[in-house]
């Protein structure tokens, strides 16, 4: 690592990764690529390809450290910051996958599930046909959220169901559908 310096070393929390998505239309498959450590992903779906290229970095990351002698000689010092960005998640693919700006397709819920866990909360629209809801739950904390209900089966946007699940106390919509999934 004698490549390294001061002003390396100061870079590296703006190292930003660029990845890229291709569609095959002859093979049908996606190929997502990081060229920063020039490593890539292939599926039939995008998700694949993402969960493919994370398969990738992780395989990567366990040569790296076994070798590290070697690649740290060998590689190019900017590639060697992008690789040092990515070991000091652990092997967490969410985290990986958050920090290379891959994140999960969003959680998705339908008009019913919303009033279904609002329901479970004991929240209620404050008038009839509002779009504000308030309630004590089972648990005593007080909640508010903004909900405009429409049919049982149309989606809610993502960004709205992320707000409501925030409004409900959850971490986010990931949370939220676990709760939903295990309690509802």
């Amino acid at each position: 690592m004698s490549q390294l310096n001061k002003q390396h070393v100061d870079a590296m929390p703006n190292l930003k990764f660029s990845p890229t998505f291709d569609f095959d239309d002859e093979l049908h498959t996606y190929t997502v690529s990081l060229p920063e450590v020039g490593l890539y992903g292939v599926g039939a779906t995008r998700e694949d390809a993402v969960a493919d290229l994370l398969d990738s970095i992780l395989e990567y990351l366990q040569v790296y450290a076994a070798k590290v002698t070697i690649f740290s000689k060998l590689e190019p010092v900017d590639k060697l910051f992008y690789v040092l960005k990515l070991a000091q998640f652990n092997e967490d693919r969410e985290a990986i996958r958050e920090e290379i700006g891959l994140l999960a397709a969003p959680v998705r819920f339908d008009q019913g599930q919303i009033r279904q866990i609002l329901a479970y909360f004991q929240v209620a629209p404050i008038k009839p046909g509002g779009s504000i809801h308030v309630g004590i739950g089972k648990d005593g904390a007080w909640r508010t959220c903004k909900f405009d209900c429409h049919e049982d089966g149309g989606q809610v946007a993502a960004s709205a169901a992320n707000a409501i699940a925030k409004s409900l106390k959850f971490k986010d919509t990931a949370e939220m559908r676990k709760f939903f999934d295990e309690k509802i």
